[in-house]
């Protein structure tokens, strides 16, 4: 895997530190946070090199040659950022949870069917990730808490007023739509140029009908790159996500939105 960003803490005390992990389609990122002060004390982020690469060999390979991947934390915390999901009332029987993801996106084949309850939306969230890349984790992290990105977004966001919030990755961005302080959209949108996010972000507006709600963006974006100024062409309101958490000089150098969706799950442990 490719090293985008490897943010080392100065000394950690790992019966002390949480590991928290988001594992994409493109890679994996980990943070490391101070259970008593929350502190974000170190991150790092690894991206596959070829679109081609299996995920799941790619990460075993990582386990075995980051040694901070093989100590015992005081809790280690796994967002999968998968796209196959879906929201379901709580008023729906569990027994039908699953059966309502296979109705939405076919038969899971080799692959694994989990689900997060979200108390406070009284929802819950059932989602789908791949097989064997569910066991080599849990091979590696065998008392690791699982839980999927969108969970996370819903207990982290403020849904307050009108807001599209967009998380950047490679070729994939995330978005959650907020109207009127209520949640409209939670999907992922895959993009391979500038003019594939536009358009997809463009869709959503049209969609809903809605001019007046502000862009905001976080994860691998640039003010000054081709795909920034594609999208601020057609919105009015265009800012960068900002986080609340404490964190290290280290992480503290770059720009906040690059890690904002990171932290925001550090925000909910």
């Amino acid at each position: 895997m490719n090293t985008v960003f490897e943010i080392l803490p100065d000394n950690i005390e790992p019966s002390r530190t949480n590991l928290i992990c988001e594992i994409s389609e493109q890679g994996i990122a980990y943070l490391f946070q101070d259970i008593d002060t929350k502190e974000i004390k170190g991150l790092s982020v690894y991206r596959l090199r070829l679109a081609k690469d299996d995920l799941c060999t790619r990460l075993e390979d990582l386990f075995k040659e980051v040694s901070a991947l093989n100590i015992n934390y005081h809790n280690i915390y796994i967002s999968y950022s998968f796209s196959e999901n879906v929201l379901l009332p709580e008023e729906i029987e569990e027994e039908n949870h699953f059966k309502a993801l296979e109705l939405l996106s076919g038969d899971r084949g080799t692959k694994i069917d989990l689900k997060d309850r979200l108390t406070a939306d009284k929802m819950y969230n059932v989602y789908r990730v791949p097989g064997a890349l569910h066991n080599a984790i849990l091979k590696q992290f065998p008392n690791a808490i699982f839980t999927h990105q969108y969970s996370y977004l819903l207990r982290a966001l403020f849904k307050k007023g009108n807001v599209l919030h967009v998380t950047f990755y490679p070729n994939k961005m995330v978005c959650v739509l907020v109207l009127n302080g209520i949640l409209q959209l939670l999907n992922s949108f895959t993009y391979i140029t500038k003019d594939d996010a536009a358009y997809h972000l463009l869709n959503i507006r049209h969609q809903y009908r809605h001019d007046d709600f502000e862009l905001k963006l976080s994860g691998m974006i640039e003010e000054s790159s081709p795909l920034y100024t594609e999208v601020y062409k057609y919105f009015l309101q265009v800012s960068f996500a900002e986080h609340q958490c404490d964190c290290s000089e280290g992480i503290k150098k770059y720009p906040s939105h690059y890690f904002s969706h990171l932290l925001s799950v550090a925000s909910c442990v």
